[in-house]
């Protein structure tokens, strides 16, 4: 297993103005569970989806990716992604 880190991470998309995420630091300890809760369009799922290196980082001075949790593999062959919330 490995911890995940990160540290002042964005994401803005093209042609948008506004980041989808903006400077997110978050420490995901070795073994710990995570939920992420919040109001639509807040970047959750963005979040989730950089971890499972399905969406790029942007580069920034302070920006780390999650590459240690991620290692070499493809987001197809990872242990790590998003799990659908059921509506009821």
């Amino acid at each position: 297993m490995a911890t995940v880190t990160f540290e002042g991470t964005t994401r803005i998309f093209p042609n948008s103005t506004r980041p989808a995420v903006d400077r997110l630091d978050l420490v995901i300890g070795d073994g710990e569970f995570l939920v992420l809760v919040g109001p639509s369009g807040c970047g959750k799922t963005t979040s989730l989806r950089m971890l499972a290196g399905l969406e790029e980082v942007d580069p920034s001075p302070t920006t780390a990716s999650p590459s240690a949790a991620r290692s070499s593999r493809s987001p197809a062959t990872s242990s790590l992604g998003p799990a659908a919330q059921a509506r009821w």
